[in-house]
């Protein structure tokens, strides 16, 4: 199962926590007419305007989709993550958080972290910072019992079933497909 979109923008975000830094690129992402419909529990939904058909009563997700340095990280991280050849990230399902305290509310939202070799880090983030424009990003996802086709007999509709539509999801990344119009 995928998903396709492409980046509206482009972040690259650098932090310093005491002795370590790190830096990520966040592309802010919207779903492609070729991604279909993510269902996400009975509330949510990821797709274009043009797909988002009888799914109108639903909420709109934004995708954010991060690529982080898997080199940096630690065994214990990659343990924590499970991150193998077979997994290379996760996909998030945030609900919709309501303001509390300090915190201001959000509407829900889905976050993609991606973990990528120094190599291939380098070469997204330059061909982004010269210029170039993703044409098509294809996240390929998957979770047994939790990912499922809808009814059509394109695959064009998948299903995102939440346990809990109050609490986070996730579900794994087992593929990254990047296009960049390097240019016009």
């Amino acid at each position: 199962m995928f998903l396709a979109t492409t980046a509206n923008r482009a972040i690259l975000a650098y932090s310093v926590d005491g002795e370590n830094t790190s830096v990520d690129l966040l592309l802010e992402c919207e779903a492609t007419e070729a991604s279909g419909i993510l269902e996400i529990g009975e509330d949510h939904v990821f797709a274009s305007k043009r797909n988002i058909g009888f799914s109108k009563k639903r909420r709109s997700c934004a995708l954010r989709l991060y690529f982080r340095r898997r080199d940096g990280l630690s065994e214990k991280a990659v343990a924590k993550l499970s991150l193998s050849a077979e997994k290379i990230g996760e996909l998030g399902f945030y609900p919709d958080y309501g303001k509390k305290d300090m915190i201001p509310s959000r509407p829900a939202s889905l976050e993609a972290f991606v973990f990528v070799d120094d190599q291939l880090f380098e070469r997204i983030s330059h061909a982004l910072q010269s210029g170039g424009r993703t044409e098509a990003i294809y996240l390929y996802v998957e979770k047994k019992d939790i990912l499922d086709f809808g009814w059509e007999p394109d695959g064009s509709r998948i299903v995102w079933k939440l346990d809990n539509p109050t609490e986070p999801s996730f579900v794994d990344v087992t593929r990254l497909e990047i296009r960049l119009s390097l240019f016009g």
